[in-house]
């Protein structure tokens, strides 16, 4: 699966996805563009 967040995502909302993610059993992978995040989730 393939998330992407807003431009100007917070480091804190990025914790909060990630977190979540994690807590379903998921591994994320971030990645950081010029204008926004992707999160690729593997699991």
């Amino acid at each position: 699966m393939v998330i992407t967040l807003k431009a100007g995502t917070t480091e804190k909302g990025i914790e909060h996805v990630v977190e979540k993610i994690k807590e379903l059993g998921f591994t994320p992978h971030i990645s950081h563009g010029e204008e926004r995040v992707i999160i690729g989730v593997i699991g």
